[in-house]
């Protein structure tokens, strides 16, 4: 199950996967931590190559608040890539989110 991490505390930081390490062999000690610039705090690998857009979301968005968690699924970009919303298929979905999860616009470069 891949998982991408993002975390930021009272002083923002990010915690991510670093690029090149197979999920299967990622522990905790490979886990990259940067500031929002993007500067390496912690870890000795290359952090991720989304590193620049988390990065920028926690900067140009700071309502998501101090403490955010990320984990990449397989399917759902699927389903943004397809410009499709996620239906709901169970009463676990229904009870947390009403109704289909509605993907984001394309960007332009306004």
């Amino acid at each position: 199950m891949p998982a991408e991490s993002i975390v930021s505390g009272p002083k923002p930081l990010v915690v991510i996967k670093p690029s090149g390490v197979d999920y299967a062999d990622l522990t905790t000690g490979d886990l990259v931590v940067t500031d929002l610039d993007g500067t390496i705090v912690d870890g000795s690998l290359r952090p991720s190559s989304d590193l620049d857009t988390h990065t920028l979301l926690y900067r140009e968005f700071p309502q998501f608040g101090r403490h955010c968690a990320y984990t990449l699924r397989v399917l759902p970009p699927s389903w943004a890539q397809a410009c499709r919303p996620i239906p709901c298929f169970g009463t676990t979905h229904a009870d947390y989110f009403h109704g289909p999860v509605p993907v984001t616009e394309p960007l332009t470069a306004r």
